[in-house]
């Protein structure tokens, strides 16, 4: 399809380089077209800000509150942004709240309300959310709110896990009661949950809804695990009783907007099980697009209201990483394998931060 001119997209929360994806993927479809960032000041460098597809980085000085969104409409203005897409959680939050005000000034994506949100981003509240629907999930416990001596013997091995984060960062996995107790012996973890390890295999959905009504998708499953962080070698295929479970979910609570489903298919029983909700971009997003699904211009498109045909992934695999590259070999040589390579070499800048 011939894809509209936009003069100016304007990305908001850009700090963590889950953004570099989106970005690049925004650069390589809309070559024409100026790109912005939008982040709060960190004491780190924020790789993804120095892409070669960004015409031009803002910085942020308040986080919060009516300065906040003084800065951003500000922005929005001195860029000539005529969409706003945020990235983080955090920035999807915010726009939800000021979405009134916001789109009197830009286009928006579509968006859900921030107590959905709320309640699909806190590990907590996802667990309330899943079994008040009668959802497959892990069991799962507030650590502020347990007695550790109810748990029975076989709840072990777990997982502890903050309520808010990503990417398997501060997950402990505990062995028994007496790992328990040593742990909570020397910290505070009342901002963590405990989960039942579940023995079986990674798998994901990653969407594009409008009220409940998904209108592109990919199926991935990973192929290198490294500890509790994503794989970042993927395969790109159907499962019907994945996808099943997903529509009806995103169907019954109306979800509109991006997101990546975290599934742990179950060996001792053969389901999937919601492990984590990412209501925003994903590391692996130009993997989709290698897969035939460009989300971050599906979005685009939704918020400037251009129908589209509902588009179909393709059967593929996925490599990031030069180390992932050299170890990586297909049980399937029908099946095209792509890389992130060409990304790293002609926007390499990121790549040479990631060191630092």
């Amino acid at each position: 399809m011939k894809l509209p001119d936009i003069s100016s997209i304007l990305f908001l929360g850009t700090g963590d380089a889950v953004a570099l994806s989106a970005i690049r993927a925004i650069g390589t479809a809309f070559p024409f077209t100026s790109i912005h960032t939008l982040s709060n000041a960190t004491d780190y460098i924020q790789i993804s800000n120095y892409s070669k597809y960004i015409s031009l980085h803002h910085t942020l000085n308040n986080s919060e509150g009516d300065e906040f969104l003084r800065e951003v409409i500000f922005h929005i203005k001195k860029s000539g942004a005529e969409i706003l897409l945020p990235v983080d959680e955090d920035s999807a939050r915010f726009v939800s709240v000021h979405l009134e005000t916001l789109k009197k000034y830009v286009k928006l994506p579509p968006t859900s309300s921030a107590d959905l949100m709320d309640s699909l981003i806190r590990k907590d509240r996802l667990a309330d959310l899943l079994n008040s629907k009668g959802c497959q999930t892990p069991e799962t416990y507030r650590m502020k709110d347990l007695n550790t001596d109810s748990l029975p013997v076989d709840f072990f091995p777990c997982l502890m896990k903050p309520i808010r984060g990503s990417g398997g960062r501060k997950f402990i996995r505990i062995n028994g009661h007496a790992d328990l107790k040593n742990l909570l012996a020397h910290n505070n973890y009342d901002n963590f949950i405990l989960q039942k390890l579940i023995p079986g295999s990674d798998i994901g959905c990653n969407i594009l809804a409008v009220d409940g009504e998904i209108h592109a998708y990919t199926i991935q499953r990973g192929l290198v695990k490294e500890g509790y962080s994503f794989s970042k070698a993927i395969r790109f295929e159907d499962n019907k009783v994945l996808f099943d479970q997903v529509e009806k979910f995103i169907r019954e609570i109306r979800y509109s907007g991006i997101a990546n489903l975290d599934y742990r298919f179950d060996d001792q029983d053969g389901l999937p099980k919601l492990i984590d909700f990412n209501a925003r971009y994903w590391s692996n997003l130009e993997g989709s697009k290698a897969a035939g699904i460009d989300f971050t211009m599906l979005n685009c498109l939704e918020a400037l209201n251009i129908p589209y045909e509902k588009p179909i992934f393709k059967h593929c695999n996925y490599l990031l990483g030069r180390a992932v590259y050299s170890r990586f070999k297909s049980s399937n040589g029908k099946i095209p394998t792509f890389t992130d390579l060409k990304s790293r070499i002609t926007d390499p800048l990121p790549e040479l931060l990631r060191m630092f």
